[in-house]
């Protein structure tokens, strides 16, 4: 699946700079914020 997400240049900015850290793309970063963010993904 693909999906298409529009951010402002600030929140583009914080999601390099994570994943950078991390050692991972801006998708990456933003996937692993998504399934932290789902609950089901917990069980």
């Amino acid at each position: 699946m693909e999906v298409l997400l529009f951010v402002t240049r600030q929140v583009a900015d914080r999601l390099t700079e994570l994943g950078i850290r991390r050692g991972c793309t801006r998708a990456e970063v933003v996937e692993k914020l998504i399934l932290q963010a789902d609950e089901f993904s917990r069980e």
